[in-house]
């Protein structure tokens, strides 16, 4: 399959041989990244702060967890990163959370940078790249340039570093 999102908060999943369309959802919000796949599963990140699972072969929604969006947001989201049955993404709160793909279940919850600052501006910590997940930890950046590497199994903060102005991590 080849799945995409679209800015008009849907999921459409197509034929890799053909190209002919094997299911399209709607979705609560805009999807501004590339979905993510892995155990059957779509994984998509909406605008409004919402993970959402779905089976690859019809889009029937598996499960869906929700977070609170900031009054001001960077427009976009990072992309759920997915590893052996479990599905990372990071959120406009500057928090990642790692969940059971299969269910949805929360695992841990990682806040990577606390907002500060006088201004809406100022408190901006969207965490809108990828995490990048290796077998020893997860690296997530946030919008204000603090760079976290975090235990896989439980969520602890093995590092952090400051990035100043860097805006991708690779």
């Amino acid at each position: 399959l080849v799945i995409l999102g679209t800015t008009h908060a849907e999921v459409i999943a197509l034929s890799a041989a053909d190209g002919s369309e094997k299911w399209r959802v709607r979705v609560s919000s805009e999807v501004l990244s590339t979905p993510t796949t892995g155990d059957g599963l779509v994984f998509v990140q909406t605008s409004d702060g919402r993970l959402v699972a779905l089976e690859a072969k019809d889009g029937a929604r598996r499960w869906t967890f929700d977070t609170p969006v900031p009054v001001l947001t960077l427009r976009g989201t990072g992309s759920p990163a997915f590893s052996s049955g479990v599905v990372v993404a990071g959120f406009a709160n500057g928090k990642v959370t790692a969940f059971r793909a299969g269910t949805g279940e929360p695992l841990w919850d990682q806040r990577v940078m606390l907002p500060q600052g006088r201004s809406e501006l100022d408190r901006i910590v969207d965490v809108d790249g990828t995490p990048v997940i290796t077998s020893n930890a997860i690296y997530a950046a946030s919008f204000q340039g603090r760079l976290s590497a975090i235990r896989p199994s439980d969520g602890t903060v093995l590092w952090e570093h400051p990035l100043g102005e860097a805006q991708h991590v690779v």
